[in-house]
């Protein structure tokens, strides 16, 4: 496979906080996507994907509400 690989794939997801609707969408290649779905380490199955974008795919949780539960966690 080349490098970068194709993403070939598109994950939808709805941030699962309470009264958020907001819908992330990552692209992501197809192949990679079943080996992280097979238990490979979402980092090593597609280490071209940001950490903000890995985490969309392990929980849904859109980047504002994120950014809103680290500010709590610092408090």
């Amino acid at each position: 496979m080349s490098y970068p690989p194709e993403r070939n794939l598109t994950i939808s997801r709805v941030c699962p906080t309470p009264g958020c609707n907001v819908v992330s969408v990552v692209m992501v290649n197809s192949d990679d996507y079943n080996k992280w779905r097979r238990r490979d380490k979402i980092q090593d199955a597609m280490p071209y994907l940001s950490a903000r974008q890995r985490e969309v795919l392990i929980t849904g949780v859109c980047d504002e509400c994120w950014d809103k539960m680290k500010e709590d966690d610092e408090e």
